[in-house]
């Protein structure tokens, strides 16, 4: 069973708190962006396009992209 409210009720609580919950989502989304941002940078900022699929078959690893640096392989 889903709770429901009314739209009354809704749109009097959401003027209540001043709009706090579409500034919440709003910041929950950039803080997101700018983890993986910050984690593309961090990985060299590799071009995307070599991730893509061809004929079914993986280019280049995502993930191994995060243990080869300068030929050195971090992972066993």
């Amino acid at each position: 069973m889903v709770k429901v409210y009314l739209y009354e009720f809704s749109e009097a609580c959401h003027q209540r708190l001043q709009d706090m919950v579409e500034r919440k989502i709003r910041a929950s989304i950039k803080l997101i962006a700018d983890f993986w941002f910050t984690c593309w940078v961090d990985d060299g900022q590799p071009i995307l396009n070599e991730l893509i699929l061809e004929d079914n078959k993986i280019i280049k690893s995502p993930i191994d992209s995060l243990f080869i640096r300068d030929g050195n392989h971090g992972r066993n």
